[in-house]
Protein backbone atom coordinates (compact mmCIF):
# COMPACT_ATOMS: atom_id res chain seq x y z
CA UNK A 1 0.00 0.00 0.00
CA UNK A 2 1.76 3.31 -0.87
CA UNK A 3 1.74 6.21 2.18
CA UNK A 4 0.15 9.12 1.08
CA UNK A 5 2.48 12.00 0.73
CA UNK A 6 2.22 14.50 3.64
CA UNK A 7 0.74 17.78 3.56
CA UNK A 8 1.88 18.35 6.79
CA UNK A 9 5.13 17.90 8.44
CA UNK A 10 5.20 18.62 12.50
CA UNK A 11 9.61 18.62 13.29
CA UNK A 12 10.34 18.20 16.67
CA UNK A 13 7.96 21.00 18.03
CA UNK A 14 8.70 21.88 22.16
CA UNK A 15 6.88 24.66 23.94
CA UNK A 16 8.18 25.81 27.12
CA UNK A 17 6.69 28.28 30.11
CA UNK A 18 9.41 29.06 32.35
CA UNK A 19 9.82 25.65 33.66
CA UNK A 20 6.99 23.93 32.57
CA UNK A 21 7.82 21.79 29.59
CA UNK A 22 4.16 21.57 27.73
CA UNK A 23 5.10 20.14 24.71
CA UNK A 24 8.69 18.30 23.92
CA UNK A 25 9.73 17.36 20.69
CA UNK A 26 7.07 16.29 19.11
CA UNK A 27 6.85 15.20 15.48
CA UNK A 28 4.39 13.70 12.62
CA UNK A 29 3.47 14.25 9.23
CA UNK A 30 -0.30 14.56 7.98
CA UNK A 31 -1.33 12.96 4.64
CA UNK A 32 -3.75 14.15 2.03
CA UNK A 33 -7.56 12.88 3.01
CA UNK A 34 -6.00 11.38 6.26
CA UNK A 35 -7.60 12.07 9.50
CA UNK A 36 -4.90 11.65 12.95
CA UNK A 37 -5.89 11.96 16.30
CA UNK A 38 -3.54 13.48 19.37
CA UNK A 39 -4.95 11.41 22.14
CA UNK A 40 -4.16 13.11 26.12
CA UNK A 41 -5.09 13.12 29.31
CA UNK A 42 -6.04 16.94 30.13
CA UNK A 43 -2.57 18.77 30.37
CA UNK A 44 -0.86 16.66 27.97
CA UNK A 45 -0.08 20.04 25.58
CA UNK A 46 -2.70 19.05 22.85
CA UNK A 47 -3.91 22.29 22.98
CA UNK A 48 -0.64 23.94 22.88
CA UNK A 49 0.43 21.67 20.40
CA UNK A 50 -2.33 22.89 18.19
CA UNK A 51 -1.65 26.58 19.30
CA UNK A 52 1.90 26.52 17.62
CA UNK A 53 0.31 24.61 14.11
CA UNK A 54 -1.65 27.20 13.70
CA UNK A 55 0.39 30.34 14.79
CA UNK A 56 -1.56 31.38 17.99
CA UNK A 57 1.61 30.57 20.22
CA UNK A 58 5.23 30.48 19.17
CA UNK A 59 7.05 27.36 19.02
CA UNK A 60 10.24 27.28 21.81
CA UNK A 61 11.86 24.74 18.95
CA UNK A 62 10.98 22.98 16.01
CA UNK A 63 9.46 23.44 12.23
CA UNK A 64 6.00 23.44 11.43
CA UNK A 65 5.46 22.99 7.30
CA UNK A 66 2.60 23.11 5.06
CA UNK A 67 3.26 21.23 1.88
CA UNK A 68 6.52 23.76 1.37
CA UNK A 69 5.73 26.76 3.10
CA UNK A 70 7.23 26.98 6.63
CA UNK A 71 4.29 28.23 8.88
CA UNK A 72 6.18 27.95 12.08
CA UNK A 73 6.53 32.34 12.79
CA UNK A 74 3.63 33.44 10.45
CA UNK A 75 0.60 34.93 12.57
CA UNK A 76 -3.08 32.89 12.86
CA UNK A 77 -4.06 34.77 9.58
CA UNK A 78 -1.24 34.11 7.37
CA UNK A 79 -1.63 30.09 8.49
CA UNK A 80 -5.49 30.56 7.48
CA UNK A 81 -4.59 32.15 4.12
CA UNK A 82 -2.33 28.75 3.65
CA UNK A 83 -5.40 26.65 4.26
CA UNK A 84 -4.86 25.30 7.71
CA UNK A 85 -7.52 26.19 10.13
CA UNK A 86 -8.43 25.23 13.65
CA UNK A 87 -11.29 25.23 16.12
CA UNK A 88 -11.01 25.90 19.60
CA UNK A 89 -11.90 23.84 22.93
CA UNK A 90 -13.35 27.14 24.73
CA UNK A 91 -15.04 28.39 21.77
CA UNK A 92 -14.33 32.01 20.03
CA UNK A 93 -17.72 33.32 18.80
CA UNK A 94 -19.29 36.60 17.99
CA UNK A 95 -21.85 35.75 20.87
CA UNK A 96 -24.50 38.43 20.07
CA UNK A 97 -24.67 37.67 16.08
CA UNK A 98 -26.83 35.00 14.47
CA UNK A 99 -25.82 31.34 13.65
CA UNK A 100 -25.72 32.51 9.90
CA UNK A 101 -23.89 35.73 10.52
CA UNK A 102 -21.06 33.88 12.53
CA UNK A 103 -20.61 31.21 10.14
CA UNK A 104 -20.13 34.11 6.76
CA UNK A 105 -17.07 35.17 8.74
CA UNK A 106 -15.43 32.15 8.31
CA UNK A 107 -16.37 32.60 4.42
CA UNK A 108 -14.60 36.39 4.40
CA UNK A 109 -11.09 34.96 3.08
CA UNK A 110 -12.60 33.70 0.29
CA UNK A 111 -14.27 36.62 -0.78
CA UNK A 112 -12.17 39.94 -2.76
CA UNK A 113 -15.04 42.81 -2.19
CA UNK A 114 -13.34 45.41 0.46
CA UNK A 115 -14.53 47.75 2.87
CA UNK A 116 -16.32 50.16 0.17
CA UNK A 117 -18.03 47.70 -1.09
CA UNK A 118 -19.78 46.68 1.80
CA UNK A 119 -20.31 50.23 2.71
CA UNK A 120 -21.93 51.04 -0.29
CA UNK A 121 -23.64 47.67 -1.14
CA UNK A 122 -21.66 47.27 -5.20
CA UNK A 123 -22.76 45.06 -7.55
CA UNK A 124 -19.66 42.81 -6.49
CA UNK A 125 -20.44 42.90 -2.72
CA UNK A 126 -24.42 41.46 -2.99
CA UNK A 127 -23.18 39.56 -5.50
CA UNK A 128 -20.14 38.07 -2.77
CA UNK A 129 -22.51 38.24 0.11
CA UNK A 130 -25.50 35.85 -2.30
CA UNK A 131 -22.48 33.14 -3.22
CA UNK A 132 -21.75 33.17 0.46
CA UNK A 133 -24.60 32.32 1.58
CA UNK A 134 -25.54 29.43 -0.68
CA UNK A 135 -21.87 27.92 0.68
CA UNK A 136 -23.39 28.27 4.01
CA UNK A 137 -26.67 26.82 4.24
CA UNK A 138 -25.84 23.21 3.06
CA UNK A 139 -23.01 23.36 6.04
CA UNK A 140 -26.09 24.07 8.07
CA UNK A 141 -28.07 21.66 7.11
CA UNK A 142 -25.57 18.71 7.33
CA UNK A 143 -24.37 20.02 10.40
CA UNK A 144 -28.47 19.53 11.71
CA UNK A 145 -28.39 23.54 12.84
CA UNK A 146 -30.14 25.34 9.63
CA UNK A 147 -33.35 25.58 11.69
CA UNK A 148 -30.86 27.45 14.09
CA UNK A 149 -29.49 29.96 11.48
CA UNK A 150 -31.18 33.11 12.54
CA UNK A 151 -30.79 32.94 16.34
CA UNK A 152 -28.49 34.57 18.35
CA UNK A 153 -25.46 32.39 19.42
CA UNK A 154 -24.92 33.27 22.93
CA UNK A 155 -28.21 31.83 23.05
CA UNK A 156 -27.81 28.29 22.39
CA UNK A 157 -26.61 24.89 23.81
CA UNK A 158 -22.66 24.22 24.19
CA UNK A 159 -23.36 21.65 21.86
CA UNK A 160 -24.40 23.33 18.94
CA UNK A 161 -22.51 26.50 19.66
CA UNK A 162 -19.81 23.85 19.06
CA UNK A 163 -21.75 22.63 15.66
CA UNK A 164 -21.65 26.61 14.24
CA UNK A 165 -17.89 27.01 14.85
CA UNK A 166 -17.25 23.41 13.35
CA UNK A 167 -19.62 25.22 10.23
CA UNK A 168 -17.43 28.32 10.10
CA UNK A 169 -14.29 26.58 9.74
CA UNK A 170 -16.05 24.34 6.82
CA UNK A 171 -17.18 27.42 4.75
CA UNK A 172 -13.73 28.71 4.55
CA UNK A 173 -12.85 25.12 2.64
CA UNK A 174 -9.82 24.36 4.56
CA UNK A 175 -7.03 22.17 3.72
CA UNK A 176 -6.31 21.17 6.62
CA UNK A 177 -8.91 21.71 9.59
CA UNK A 178 -7.44 21.12 13.34
CA UNK A 179 -10.45 19.97 15.64
CA UNK A 180 -9.61 21.00 19.42
CA UNK A 181 -12.55 18.58 21.91
CA UNK A 182 -14.34 17.98 18.67
CA UNK A 183 -16.81 14.98 20.31
CA UNK A 184 -19.14 17.59 21.60
CA UNK A 185 -20.45 18.46 18.11
CA UNK A 186 -21.21 14.86 17.39
CA UNK A 187 -24.81 15.31 19.08
CA UNK A 188 -25.70 17.72 17.08
CA UNK A 189 -25.36 15.62 13.64
CA UNK A 190 -28.43 13.50 12.43
CA UNK A 191 -28.21 9.93 13.25
CA UNK A 192 -28.42 9.23 9.22
CA UNK A 193 -25.62 11.99 8.57
CA UNK A 194 -23.28 9.91 11.63
CA UNK A 195 -23.75 6.60 9.95
CA UNK A 196 -23.21 7.63 6.54
CA UNK A 197 -19.74 9.56 7.46
CA UNK A 198 -18.54 7.03 9.82
CA UNK A 199 -19.74 3.95 7.33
Amino acid sequence: MNKSIPVMRIDNIDKSFGGLHAVNSVSFDVGKGIIKSVIGPNGAGKTTMFNMIAGYETPSGGEVFFEDTLLTGKKPWQVAEQGVLRTFQNLKLSNHMTVLDNVLLGWHSLGSAGFLDGMFSTARSRREEKKAIDAVLPILEWLNIINLKDSEVGNLSFGNQRAVELARALVADPSILLLDEPAAVLICMKPQILQKELS
